[in-house]
């Protein structure tokens, strides 16, 4: 395991690494550990050859959890690009899923230097969150720390997202909480920003969202494809596209991101 420090938080950064080859860095959901989403995928043979670095932000998974951190994506992306930096990368793929797919654009937006190509599980492009999100929002603050946090999760496991709950077991509630807040209060032209760049990208989808309609983090696929995104469908697969269908996503990041 990876690690690096931010003084300025009082914290560590952890990250794993899988095989070798051309790099692919790996961006989870909300405050979920990123090896519980993507290693399923990642041990299957699909991507043999790709060396994976899969990032646990700071306040989640094998990372520490900092009080002083503001939990943006801007910070998020910053944080990942200071990982890149100590590893020599440049001009990565980045596959980001749901949050992670947001926190992925803006680390492109940002740091353009560090990011080749992207593919996009599911993230938001404008505000109002994804449905969890949005739901997180109606709590206070401190209401969703002392006790909502918690009976979000219990509802969560009750409607078949038990991923998510279960990651959060490991997160602080208030990181929870500061993440949505980002994706809710996502700046309005971040979406557009994502259309107008020049870099290869693709959205991927998975089929059972497309069927429940659009949503921030569920954009028209003509829209995308308009504006020269590449659209892939994850067959039999709802938002948690990489724990529903393991292989068919790895196949999606392998149309996302060829090395041929």
């Amino acid at each position: 395991m990876g690690e690096i420090s931010f003084p300025e938080f009082g914290a560590t950064l952890r990250w794993h690494e899988r095989g070798a080859g051309r790099p692919l860095v790996v961006l989870p959901a909300l405050s979920v550990p990123v090896l519980s989403v993507f290693g399923a995928m990642i041990e299957g043979p699909v991507l043999a050859g790709r060396r994976i670095i899969l990032i646990d932000y700071l306040g989640s998974g094998a990372s520490d959890r900092p009080a002083d951190f503001d939990f943006s994506l801007a910070a998020h992306a910053r944080c990942v690009a200071v990982v890149l930096e100590a590893l020599g990368l440049e001009a990565v793929d980045v596959l980001g899923h749901s949050m992670g797919g947001s926190v992925a654009i803006r680390l492109a937006l940002d740091h353009p230097r560090l990011v080749g190509r992207l593919g996009i599980g599911e993230g938001n492009l404008v505000p109002g969150g994804g449905a969890t999100s949005s739901r997180i929002m109606r709590y206070e603050r401190q209401a969703f720390i002392e006790g909502g946090c918690a009976a979000l999760g219990a509802r969560l496991r009750e409607v078949g997202s038990a991923w998510l709950a279960d990651g959060w077991e490991s997160a602080d509630p208030a990181v929870v909480w500061g993440n949505a807040a980002a994706l809710v209060g996502l700046e309005p032209g971040f979406g557009d920003a994502f259309l107008g760049m020049s870099i290869p990208r693709t959205f991927i989808f998975g089929d059972r969202s497309l069927a429940e309609g659009l949503a921030p983090d569920v954009p028209d696929p003509a829209m995308l494809s308009a504006a020269g995104v590449h659209v892939v469908v994850v067959p039999e697969a709802g938002h948690a596209m990489f724990l529903d269908n393991p292989g068919g996503s790895a196949r999606a990041v392998v149309e996302a991101f060829p090395t041929g």
